[in-house]
């Protein structure tokens, strides 16, 4: 199953493709089994889907030929699954061309329960070194013969054949092809829980149907989201280069902040031309870090001897000196004028004798009110 902004997805991102099977989606026991990739924001797509009844290689066979019918541009370049035998074998006749990578999480996370309990808790620490640290396929086999020597595992059949599967997993061997920055199948776990917030193993193929689009367009919504605020805004850089502002308006956001980290990286080291000949030109490599730490210490040093002194560095002062309360001050602001008795009045205003209108006293003492009643008026 898939539809034309899927095709179109793969036509731009199909370089890599990350596959792996999942289960409790539907109420048939039909495994669910999505071909995912990475778009431009380093979001996780669907390109395609089918359910399968079985998982063995002609089923395998035949998703990854009506794959091949429906998308754009042929087979991919990678394809990243879990250790799968019949995966494995279907792969090599689909895609006959495609790099199969194994995922190296699901390996590497195997180690604590194929080896002893003593070897893996003494010597789990020198595989991680020999699978992470090694530049070049030498060197890893190198290292590894050593650890596998040391822990007393020569005869190991697992560690006998994850090493003869090496060039599927490890990174010295599989980093000359391009993966997307992928080296595990963790995006399909990821994508498993995802959909899994929209299905269940109750749903009818139909309620499947709608409830995965449903989800499918909240994912394509956040993609949406992304191209909207990488072409309406641009990214704030933390090196001031010319070279970094032009990446920031070329980039996508999520793809600018890895380039970013990798160029501030690349400026970690000085170095410092110590000799140069007609054969070899050597220069001494420190971190920049510890550099910046010698200048201002020298800095500080030059600042001491050119300044005052009382007669050794660090030297106290036996003056004293004895402070009192500070003056006050008056505050930022409007202040306040003096008021004077006029001033008052005026604020107050005139005060009337509400029974007579006149001024100079008020109703209580008001004359007309005042004024005795005459013998002919009683």
């Amino acid at each position: 199953m898939t539809d034309a902004t899927s095709r179109r997805a793969y036509g731009f991102y199909g370089d890599v493709v990350v596959f792996d099977t999942t289960f409790n989606t539907n109420r048939y026991d039909l495994t669910f089994a999505p071909m995912l990739g990475v778009n431009n924001h380093g979001q996780t797509i669907v390109l395609a889907c089918a359910f399968l009844s079985k998982e063995t290689t002609e089923s395998f066979v035949w998703m990854f030929e009506e794959f091949k019918k429906a998308m754009p541009g042929g087979e991919p370049k990678t394809i990243i699954t879990d250790q799968d035998a019949a995966m494995a074998i279907a792969i090599s006749i689909a895609f006959p061309t495609t790099f199969h990578r194994l995922c190296i999480w699901h390996i590497t996370s195997k180690f604590s329960v194929k080896l002893p309990r003593d070897a893996y808790k003494e010597y789990w620490r020198e595989f991680q070194k020999a699978i992470w640290d090694t530049d070049n396929k030498d060197e890893f086999d190198a290292k590894w013969n050593i650890v596998v020597t040391k822990a007393g595992l020569t005869d190991h059949p697992w560690l006998s054949s994850m090493f003869d599967l090496r060039e599927s997993w490890v990174p010295a061997y599989a980093r000359q092809f391009f993966a997307a920055g992928m080296s595990s199948s963790q995006r399909a776990e990821g994508s498993h829980g995802f959909f899994k917030q929209y299905i269940s193993r109750r749903n009818s193929l139909m309620d499947f149907i709608i409830r995965f689009e449903r989800a499918l367009s909240h994912q394509r919504e956040k993609e949406l989201v992304a191209d909207h605020v990488d072409a309406f805004e641009v990214a704030q850089c933390l090196l001031p280069m010319p070279m970094n502002k032009q990446m920031a308006t070329l980039y996508t956001r999520t793809m600018f902040q890895k380039f970013e980290q990798e160029l501030i990286q690349s400026t970690a080291c000085f170095l410092e031309l110590k000799t140069e000949d007609a054969c070899k030109v050597v220069f001494n490599v420190s971190e920049r870090k510890n550099w910046e730490t010698r200048v201002a210490e020298v800095v500080k040093l030059k600042l001491l001897k050119d300044g005052p002194s009382n007669n050794e560095v660090g030297g106290s002062s036996s003056q004293t000196q004895y402070m009192k309360d500070p003056k006050r001050v008056r505050c930022k602001g409007r202040s306040k004028g003096v008021t004077g008795a006029k001033e008052k009045a005026m604020k107050r205003g005139i005060r009337h004798c509400r029974e007579c209108g006149h001024i100079g006293h008020d109703r209580r003492q008001c004359p007309a009110l005042n004024t005795p009643t005459s013998p002919s008026n009683q």
